[in-house]
This record gives structure tokens, sequence and C-alpha cells, in this order.
């Protein structure tokens, strides 16, 4: 996760700067911001901790070289 590398005080990622939400190819997180995940141009993998994957489905369709996983698969 992101807080082993960056200081995270809430869900809107306003605490992260454009050049680190970059560098980040792997999120592992329930739910993510449709703001944030816009400013995560590397990411190639998106691992939910919960069994639903709801908010990253549109998402993965507009970007389909980025693999979704859910707790459950």
């Amino acid at each position: 996760m992101l807080c082993k590398h960056f200081r995270i005080e809430d869900m809107t990622g306003c605490l992260l700067d454009q050049e680190q939400l970059a560098d980040v190819d792997v999120l592992f997180t329930f739910q993510c911001p449709d703001q944030v995940l816009a400013r995560l141009t590397s990411l190639k993998w998106i691992q939910s901790t919960g069994t639903g994957i709801d908010g990253f489905v549109e998402y993965c369709r507009r970007n389909p070289q980025i693999k979704l996983r859910s707790k459950s698969q």
C-alpha cells in the first residue's frame, strides 16, 4: 500500500503530489476516488481488498491494460 512510502491522511489523495501518483503501478485498496485513479498514470494492477469490484469496472473498461482482481479471485 502507499502508506509505506507516502503520508496518507484521507481517501482523496490530496496529500500525494502528481509525481508520486504517476509512479504507482499496483493499487491495493478497498475503494479509490475517480480523481485519484485518473492520476495513477502507470497503474497496471488493482487488487481490491473486498469481494466487490463494481467501483473499478468502468475505469478498467476504459483502461484495458489494467488487471483487476478482488479478494475472491
